[in-house]
């Protein structure tokens, strides 16, 4: 593993003899380093887990402990609390929310050890918990006809909308897109996603995509954002304001539902056109390093296994000896 700033010197934090003065955002700041170096972490990933061991960190302080004196039994009590904030607010986390936690938590004091910030690594030993695998939430097609038409009025809004269900882009790669980025007028319309993790793909234009693209984009300077803010078109919005915009519409029109859900819904409608044969064309849409994140999508759909059973082939054959 290469080097990355050390804000305890040649020290270690562990031994409780006066170096605990070192302070959470110090050592978040090495941290922070070895994610985007070292890991190649997407900024947004980087955010997530500054918020999730930020809020650890002052638990475990309430409980009497800095960040450095953490234990398993603080990350167990952590874990145990009612959601903060939320639709869940009051609630138990929920199994994938824990396991988001537990991983942050535990990844963080793992590296620590490693690099020496540690004396030891506080969270050895601790799982994740285990998450019910579930296929990835959708809308039905009911719901986004009728999505789609009420957006169909405001332009910024109707093109986010087929960004994320036709064209199954995160949110992210939403926010990020320029209009440099979109090529309408060749062989092959395309486009070029800055995709999580800092990996480029490049993707295919749905019909309505394109032709939503050549209205939106009449009229519009040749580069900068493509989905600017409302005010000022000509500076680009963060990803967290467009999942909040689109979330709520999202939510006014089907009761719940998010920009994610559009993906989702995308991807599984990709999936369904060729009963699930064209994962590794998915798999490339979606940006996916692996197609087991792919198949996620194929959960609860059974296809047409009685078509897949009569094609096993019979090794007797006609006439064979039996």
């Amino acid at each position: 593993m290469s080097q990355v700033s050390d804000p305890l010197g040649s020290s270690t934090v562990g031994g409780g003899n006066g170096m605990a003065a070192i302070s959470k955002m110090a050592i978040w700041g090495s941290y922070r380093i070895y994610l985007l170096t070292e890991r190649g972490c997407a900024r947004s990933t980087v955010s997530t887990w500054r918020g999730i061991l930020f809020d650890f960190w002052a638990f475990c302080e309430q409980r009497g402990r800095g960040w450095h004196r953490a234990t398993r039994t603080d990350l167990k009590a952590f874990l145990a609390r009612p959601c903060q904030s939320g639709r869940r607010r009051g609630q138990p986390l929920s199994a994938a929310a824990a396991a988001a936690k537990t991983v942050a938590v535990r990844q963080f004091y793992q590296v620590a050890a490693t690099e020496g910030w540690l004396a030891s690594d506080r969270m050895l030993g601790v799982r994740t918990p285990k998450v019910r695998n579930a296929a990835p939430r959708s809308l039905p097609a009911a719901v986004l006809r009728k999505l789609l038409l009420a957006a169909s009025d405001d332009p910024r809004l109707y093109l986010m909308c087929w960004l994320c269900y036709g064209g199954a882009l995160r949110i992210g790669e939403v926010a990020s897109l320029r209009v440099e980025d979109v090529y309408l007028y060749d062989e092959r319309p395309r486009m070029r996603i800055d995709g999580k993790g800092g990996k480029e793909r490049w993707i295919p234009l749905h019909p309505e995509i394109r032709a939503t693209l050549g209205r939106y984009l009449t009229g519009r300077p040749g580069s900068g954002p493509l989905i600017g803010q409302r005010r000022h078109p000509d500076h680009g919005c963060k990803a967290n304001t467009l999942s909040k915009e689109l979330g709520s519409f999202i939510s006014e029109i089907a009761g719940r539902g998010s920009a994610h859900w559009l993906r989702h819904s995308g991807a599984q409608g990709a999936l369904a056109a060729e009963r699930g044969r064209n994962v590794e064309d998915v798999r490339e849409l979606l940006g996916h390093s692996s197609d087991r994140t792919t198949r996620r999508y194929l959960l609860g759909y059974s296809w047409d296994v009685a078509a897949a059973v009569a094609g096993i082939p019979d090794p007797l054959g006609d006439g064979a000896s039996r």
